[in-house]
């Protein structure tokens, strides 16, 4: 083999290895997302079927309950929407009978159960921290 062809071969075997490293936009960070009692009050606050979801659960009391969830947002007002898309919105809702509040990446906000699944190309695991808080309804 001449010096040329082992250079190539070393070229093209390291090209892959520098894209192996995390996804500098995968960072992780708070989120909250809203639960409604109602479809009616999760469409006050997001004004559109497209961001209202209706998942059903069990609560402490291991009754199936139905509740509507909007997209996740941070306080800086990013809002991840249920396409994929990231838009910038002010206020909080102030429909929702509680907030739930996590640690995630994008990539594990699209990993989530329901209409988030597939809308970020990479996949993540679950998040790290989880916390509930009650709010007016």
């Amino acid at each position: 083999m001449d010096s040329k062809q082992g250079r190539l071969a070393l070229v093209l075997i390291a090209a892959p290895l520098t894209g192996c490293g995390p996804n500098p936009q995968d960072q992780p960070q708070d989120v909250a997302r809203a639960h409604y009692a109602s479809r009616e009050a999760c469409l006050q606050d997001w004004r559109s079927d497209a961001e209202c979801e209706a998942l059903t659960e069990r609560d402490g009391g291991g009754h199936v309950v139905t509740r509507w969830w909007g997209p996740y947002y941070t306080r800086s007002g990013s809002v991840y929407h249920y396409d994929g898309r990231v838009t910038q919105q002010s206020g909080t809702p102030l429909h929702a009978a509680g907030i739930t509040q996590q640690t995630l990446t994008p990539n594990q906000i699209a990993a989530q159960p329901g209409r988030y699944a597939g809308t970020v190309q990479g996949r993540g695991g679950f998040g790290s921290t989880g916390r509930s808080a009650s709010g007016g309804g």
